[in-house]
């Protein structure tokens, strides 16, 4: 195991003296949600994949954690290890890709959108127990606390923006700029 910091982790599988795998954990805003970020595996790495999962969920229980989330595709090769680590599938996303990064978004909005700020957090939290299952909302954060907890923190190029109609948030949207997709995980429209 190492630590680049208090909230990001790396775990190796190694074997004769070869790195087998290695995943890249971190926290995400509370101590008790952490995310596998990355799993990088060489042809004989996959074999070992499933103790690594099984280890990355014993490292990050140690530090705090009572909720680890791996987003895999559809068709990733490592689908039945995570199932057999104790993973199981919360909820599908759809990721839309764009040809390049966005801009930040600058001057004028469209009308009834607006920048979110943190008096929206429980207008926001309300959207989404409105809109997700609740199986979903019993692996990703049952109350407010959990839920906020299980959210990336926001970084310098993380965007928010909620939709009003008059007091009340009626949409929220989320844009990482560094990033050239979007999933609809991060659109909530009441």
């Amino acid at each position: 195991t190492m630590s680049a910091s208090r909230h990001r982790h790396a775990i190796a599988s190694v074997a004769s003296r070869t790195i087998q795998s290695i995943a890249l954990l971190r926290r995400l805003r509370g101590k008790g949600a952490w995310e596998i970020v990355h799993i990088f595996a060489s042809d004989d790495g996959l074999d070992s994949t499933e103790d690594l999962l099984k280890s990355c969920v014993s490292h990050a229980g140690m530090q705090g954690a009572d909720r680890i989330f791996l987003r895999l595709p559809l068709d990733s090769p490592l689908r039945d290890c995570a199932r057999s680590a104790g993973f199981t599938a919360i909820r599908h996303e759809v990721v839309y890709t764009l040809k390049r990064a966005m801009r930040p978004i600058y001057g004028t909005l469209a009308s009834g959108l607006r920048s979110r700020r943190p008096v929206d957090a429980h207008e926001v939290y309300r959207l989404y127990n409105s809109a997700t299952p609740v199986d979903t909302r019993a692996a990703s954060g049952m109350t407010f606390e959990q839920w906020n907890d299980s959210r990336d923190a926001p970084g310098y190029s993380v965007k928010e923006y909620v939709c009003t109609d008059g007091d009340r948030v009626s949409g929220w949207l989320r844009l990482d700029s560094r990033r050239p997709e979007i999933r609809d995980a991060a659109t909530l429209l009441d």
